[in-house]
């Protein structure tokens, strides 16, 4: 099997700075720990893969900038075009934990552009398995608010790519593989496209969890259904994830017919998401 590693330079421009986690340096450390989303960490990630044991089945792809176009298909137009001042202006705090550099806009851009290089990859028959490493992350933002250090919806970019495909052959809903975080983005992507099945598994929060995000929430308008929440207790494990999926029921279940998936990848720092060990 080849895995198709598509990566962009351009990843390594993102600045988070350094701190204790997501908080300013403290006078009490010697040496600030980098933000938890740093270069240092896709740098390690692809040089495993090309020196490690996987090395032999990697092929190197480039990835690409995305146009402001393929942004808006997700995003609101003056999200976009905040972001895009705001690290010109030199960058700062856009939200609580999510920091940029001036040069972030560019990391961005080469995020998703990387992702819907990756996805059209295996659309047009060029490979089986894409890979796209990339930074900043994009699986928690929203279409009007960078979240949990996420700027733009990279993998949101390239399903939307992925079921416009669909929509001119079939019309048969693609599947977007499990995301296994509490993550806003997730739950707002699919809300109205009916081409594509968003499963998504998160420890259960009761009244804490984001409305979008809670079991009875499944989508809207034509895209009803096709947003499946699965909410799972602390300390969940294989035989509970199949038995709470086999119990869970949706509209689209009995249609979907998979013609691609795709899964975000992201890193839980903490042992109190359980079940981000999986993602």
């Amino acid at each position: 099997m080849t895995l198709d590693l598509f990566w962009h330079d351009d990843a390594l421009l993102h600045e988070t700075g350094s701190g204790v986690f997501e908080h300013p340096p403290s006078p009490l450390m010697d040496v600030p720990e980098l933000h938890p989303e740093n270069a240092v960490r896709v740098r390690n990630m692809k040089t495993i893969l090309e020196r490690g044991p996987l090395a032999p089945h990697i092929r190197r792809r480039e990835g690409r900038h995305a146009e402001v176009s393929e942004l808006t298909t997700l995003h609101d137009p003056d999200y976009v075009e905040s972001v895009r001042e705001f690290c010109a202006a030199g960058g700062g705090v856009l939200t609580w934990s999510t920091t940029v550099g001036e040069r972030s806009w560019e990391a961005a851009l080469a995020a998703a552009g990387t992702a819907l290089a990756a996805t059209d990859a295996v659309l047009g028959g060029e490979t089986k398995t894409a890979y796209a490493l990339v930074r900043p992350p994009g699986h928690h933002a929203q279409p009007a608010q960078a979240d949990g250090y996420c700027l733009l919806l990279e993998r949101g970019a390239g399903s939307r790519a992925s079921t416009k495909v669909g929509a001119r052959a079939r019309r048969r809903p693609r599947l977007g593989r499990p995301s296994r975080q509490r993550n806003p983005g997730v739950f707002l992507r699919p809300r109205r496209r009916p081409h594509c099945l968003f499963p998504h598994e998160a420890r259960s929060l009761g009244p804490l969890a984001p409305p979008n995000g809670r079991a009875g929430r499944g989508g809207t308008g034509r895209g009803e259904g096709f947003n499946v929440n699965v909410e799972l207790p602390a300390g969940t494990g294989d035989g509970g994830y199949l038995r709470r999926w086999r119990s869970s029921s949706s509209p689209s279940s009995t249609a979907l017919h998979r013609r691609s998936s795709s899964s975000p990848a992201g890193r839980t720092r903490t042992s109190s998401i359980p079940t981000g060990a999986s993602a």
